[in-house]
Order: C-alpha cells, then sequence, then structure tokens
C-alpha cells in the first residue's frame, strides 16, 4: 500500500509541477521517487482525494506537537474547482488538530488566487508576506 501510495503521490506532482507558480519567495521543485517515499520516514502524513484508481489530489502535512504545517497541496487541473483542494487540505488540518495541533500554518503564493482562496475559506489568516526585490531595470549587480 504504501509504495503505491508514493507512486500515485509521485505521478499527481510530475503531472502538476509545471502548473506550480514560480516566484523568487516560492517555488515547488519536482521531487523525485525517493523524496516523496521520504515524505512518510520524515513523519509528514499525506491526505489524498481518488477518482477510481486515480490520486486526483493530496495534501501533505507535518506537524511537530502544537504546531501543524502543510509542505504542499496539489490537484490535478482536470479536477480542479471541484473542491478537493480544500477537502484533503481540510481532512489534514482536522487530523492534526485531533492529534494536538492548536496552530496550522501553510504558504501560497500571491499569484495563486485558488490556493489563497482555499487557504481563506479553512480559516487561515495571513501573518506574513514574502516580498522579491530586484534592482531598477538598468542597474544590474557587477
Amino acid at each position: 500500500m504504501f509504495v503505491e501510495a508514493a507512486v500515485a503521490l509521485f505521478e499527481l506532482e510530475r503531472t502538476n509541477n509545471a502548473n506550480y507558480p514560480f516566484t523568487p519567495a516560492t517555488s515547488q521543485e519536482l521531487m523525485d521517487r525517493e523524496a516523496i517515499c521520504a515524505l512518510w520516514s520524515r513523519g509528514l502524513r499525506v491526505f489524498g482525494a481518488h477518482d477510481g484508481d486515480q490520486l486526483v489530489g493530496a495534501t501533505v502535512i507535518g506537524q511537530r506537537g502544537g504546531h501543524a504545517e502543510t509542505e504542499f497541496t496539489s490537484v490535478l487541473a482536470g479536477h480542479r474547482g471541484r473542491g478537493i483542494g480544500a477537502a484533503v487540505k481540510a481532512a489534514s488540518v482536522i487530523a492534526c488538530a485531533q492529534s494536538g495541533a492548536r496552530v496550522c500554518g501553510t504558504g501560497g503564493a500571491a499569484v495563486n488566487d485558488a490556493s489563497l482562496g482555499v487557504n481563506r475559506a479553512l480559516g487561515y489568516e495571513i501573518t506574513e508576506r514574502w516580498y522579491s526585490c530586484q534592482p531598477p531595470q538598468g542597474l544590474a549587480a557587477e
């Protein structure tokens, strides 16, 4: 079961990787199968949604004591807009709360309106922002 779950998550991530927003402050590097398998050995939890035998959405979350942090949430393009991301993320937050988490954190690129909408719907509040700065045109560093 574990190997099948890891392979399914790898395939989901491989399919979706190009859809992640890549900004100077946020990126989601494509993990190889070893790195995906290591998520479980690192103590992270994976919550998924299936359409038949296919994993169509997943979220990965870690917990240390009273704090849980979402690593990433991913939904196949053809299944977006149906609440799958919200469902798997909500399931992860509920499970962590049942395990003693009292604070949950997550990220979200400002350019990813869908992700930010899910976060707001689940009660997350923006408590910090990451800004990326670059020199004005023509003032490149030497």
